[in-house]
């Protein structure tokens, strides 16, 4: 048999697992982040969110996620108001997506998507990285 067990090795430090981090799960996306300005029209972000099929868009204003806009935030205030497409987005956008660092761990990303948020967004060197539900759900295969 094996001299020293796994269990042993780890427990001394010598076997490292790998977990999985925020950063891998964003290995081979498209690195682009999509998102739209506090400032910009409503419009835009009814755009991008048609033009590339995505239910959330993040929301910035200089350099920071500042709000996030939902379909279902969009649906409900063009209802009530169909000019609001004409304003600024941050008059439709609801909390911003909760931000976690580069080597966040796969549970920990797991857990703020578990507390009903769409996605997190993830601080890297050149920005924003997005994960979703969907990325998760992906990875477990």
């Amino acid at each position: 048999g094996k001299m020293f067990n796994d269990d042993w090795m780890r427990e001394r430090g010598f076997l490292v697992e790998e977990k999985p981090t925020a950063g891998d799960l964003l290995k081979g996306k498209d690195l682009q982040l999509l998102s739209v300005e506090a400032d910009e029209p409503v419009l835009n972000a009814i755009d991008k969110m048609r033009q590339h099929n995505i239910d959330q868009l993040p929301v910035f204003e200089g350099g920071r996620p500042v709000g996030t806009i939902t379909d279902a935030r969009l649906f409900d205030a063009i209802l009530e108001d169909a000019d609001v497409r004409t304003q600024a987005s941050r008059v439709v956008m609801g909390p911003a997506l909760p931000v976690l660092k580069i080597d966040a761990t796969l549970e920990e990303v797991a857990k703020k998507l578990g507390n009903g948020s769409p996605a997190v967004l993830v601080e890297q060197v050149n920005g924003y990285g997005i994960i979703t539900k969907q990325d998760i759900i992906g990875k477990l295969k």
